[in-house]
């Protein structure tokens, strides 16, 4: 049992020692990733290390090597090193892969042996030099190329623009837009009537911002007494917003505003012993919806709305009493065309 203890242990020292050796004999870490037609890892290592010879004594080197074809004989390796604690890059050619692998052999046993490569010692392949004028070079053709790709880029997004905008639904080219409307209504002078309005609008995509005007010539109201009514007028600024729910040739859209103007007032009738006039303030809150079919550049427009007026002034025929007051809510309605601008 004592001489298989001793046997074992002898043998595990001789491994251990054998694979210290064979660690310490073995100077190149070397990955090579080569194409077919290419020699070996095992091939490239072992040329590596008979280039070595003795200089690899003590001494260790890690490559890495990424050969590529780069046309018809012209082959090319990119090998990347590193001992001592620097790294090196270098970029070498030949005519065939085989050549190449005898070029990364040079290459590292005159590293090792701290002999700089040169044209004269390295069978194929370029000088550091070398290597940094054509890089530079190499660089200058990129910004070159990156520069002049910029500048198409530009022309081609110059050459869409007008395309873009044409393919651009109409509504969303129109800016401005200018209209008159008929208007009819109740409410304010007390019975219905026509009247006319315009506007002046301003389109920033799907909203709308408008301000305008609206008219309506006296309409008679009559009193509670036989021979006695008036006349009453109204006219006023507006201002609404819009925002379009439906957008494109046919806009649906819910709208706010208010006018500021003035109702006007003269008494009528066989009754009425002295004619008299009278104007006061005319404030009212709107709401409602507006509807645009547009044609090209102009355009149908249909507007309802409900008025509210802010005070309800009171008229009165002196002897006589009231003769009108506005009612709390008012109705109109807005029919006519439009044109767009872009």
């Amino acid at each position: 049992m004592t001489w298989f203890v001793a046997v074992a242990i002898g043998t595990l020292v001789g491994l251990c020692r054998e694979a210290r050796a064979g660690t310490a004999a073995d100077p190149v870490d070397l990955t090579w990733q080569g194409l077919p037609g290419c020699p070996t890892e095992q091939d490239v290592r072992a040329e590596v290390i008979e280039a070595m010879g003795s200089a690899a004594a003590g001494r260790r080197v890690r490559a890495r090597a990424v050969v590529t074809n780069e046309g018809e004989q012209v082959w090319a390796v990119e090998l990347t090193s590193e001992m001592d604690g620097r790294s090196h890059r270098r970029v070498m050619r030949a005519p065939s892969c085989a050549e190449l692998g005898s070029a990364v052999a040079t290459v590292l046993a005159l590293g090792v042996s701290g002999e700089r490569p040169t044209p004269s010692n390295v069978p194929s392949g370029e000088t550091s030099r070398e290597k940094d004028e054509k890089g530079e070079k190499r660089e200058k053709d990129e910004r070159s190329a990156a520069s002049e790709e910029d500048e198409n880029s530009a022309k081609r997004e110059r050459d869409r623009a007008p395309a873009a905008r044409a393919a651009r639904p109409p509504s969303e080219l129109v800016r401005f837009a200018a209209g008159l409307d008929v208007a009819g209504g109740t409410g304010a002078s007390g019975a219905t009537s026509l009247g006319v309005g315009g506007q002046i609008a301003w389109l920033p995509g799907r909203s709308r911002l408008e301000v305008g005007a609206v008219y309506f010539p006296p309409a008679e109201v009559s009193g509670e007494k036989s021979g006695i009514a008036g006349a009453f007028d109204v006219m006023a600024g507006t201002v609404a917003a819009c925002h379009a729910l439906i957008a494109g040739s046919f806009q649906l859209s819910p709208c706010v505003g208010a006018e500021v103007g003035r109702i006007h007032a003269s008494g009528r009738g066989s009754a009425v012993k002295t004619s008299f006039e009278d104007a006061k303030l005319w404030v009212a809150g709107k709401g409602g919806a507006l509807v645009v079919w547009r044609l090209g550049r102009f355009g149908f427009r249909l507007q309802l709305e409900a008025v509210v007026p802010v005070s309800r002034h009171r008229f009165f025929i002196e002897g006589v009493g009231e003769v009108y007051r506005p009612a709390p809510i008012g109705g109109r309605v807005l029919l006519g065309g439009e044109v767009h601008f872009p």
